[in-house]
């Protein structure tokens, strides 16, 4: 799935390839430990508790109501047996993720808000739908924005001012990324595609990256994971709906008829049982995720 930028969008002088992060040291083993189908599950846990940020940030989340345990964990290694490999490589990508934010300010804080909102409603709707894992719900739509954040970190006052913009006139999905190409030449989308590459994620999370604008009528045919995608992008939505990181809420989203519901084929009851449940712990979860 690799795009090319200078022949997929316009482009200017100044592709900002270069400032793509590396994926942290740490974080990176982990990744490549969890690639390893014969991983031995002492190995994961030395190299997670090799990082004191990781392994307090591991053990804080695997303590909290997001997963709901009974038993108080007390070390890496029997977060590793109770959650699960999948849940490890959420909350490794999750590590990494946040170091994205540079001295978080405003905008920062709503792109993140936006990002942990649609991994939560992912995970609450992949639960109601069994459609996919549920940490992979979540982690993928953390993810699905990234871009964003390579492109404030490319040149902070210039995506302020354009942010600035498209936060005044409450712009979401294609009318947000047709103003990004008229700024930079590229959108979001096609930058945190490089991200994936670099960061060598999984085709399903590339897949929902790409394709959750749902702009491409043949995106679940093209995503590698269509169900994963339909959660990712039901998510996204249910945010913009609630006005999870826009300046406010957007009635007219299409919640209940889209492509995603459609392929889902989720009721509309379904749909406001997650959302429901999403008003319910966003506040808390957010806090738990926090960039700060």
């Amino acid at each position: 799935m690799s795009l090319d930028l200078q022949n997929q969008e316009r482009t200017n002088n100044r592709v900002p390839l270069q400032d793509i992060p590396a994926m942290p040291a740490v974080a990176a083993r982990v990744m490549q430990l969890l690639g390893d189908h014969d991983v031995k599950q002492k190995d994961l846990a030395n190299t997670i508790s090799a990082d004191a940020s990781l392994t307090s940030k591991v053990l804080q989340i695997a303590n909290s109501p997001f997963y709901g345990f009974t038993r108080k964990i007390t070390t890496v290694k029997d977060a590793v047996v109770l959650l699960g490999l999948a849940a490890i490589k959420s909350l490794a990508i999750t590590a990494a993720t946040r170091h994205i934010y540079k001295s978080p300010g405003l905008l920062e804080t709503l792109l993140w808000e936006h990002s942990v909102g649609t991994g939560i409603a992912a995970r609450l709707l992949s639960m109601r739908t069994r459609a996919c894992d549920p940490d992979e719900a979540f982690v993928s739509g953390l993810m699905h924005d990234v871009g964003k954040s390579v492109l404030n970190n490319f040149d902070r006052l210039r995506y302020l001012r354009f942010y600035q913009t498209a936060y005044n006139e409450n712009l979401v999905g294609p009318e947000y990324m047709a103003l990004e190409r008229e700024e930079f030449g590229f959108s979001h989308v096609s930058v945190g595609e490089k991200v994936a590459e670099k960061w060598n994620l999984s085709e399903s999370m590339t897949g929902c990256i790409i394709y959750h604008p749902l702009t491409d009528p043949e995106c679940f045919t093209k995503a590698a994971d269509p169900r994963l995608l339909a959660v990712v992008a039901q998510a996204n939505l249910i945010c913009h709906f609630l006005g999870i990181g826009v300046r406010e809420p957007i009635d007219d989203v299409p919640l209940m008829e889209n492509p995603a519901v459609a392929y889902l084929k989720a009721s509309s009851d379904t749909i406001q049982k997650v959302i429901d449940e999403f008003e319910n712990v966003f506040q808390e979860q957010k806090e738990l995720f926090s960039i700060l």
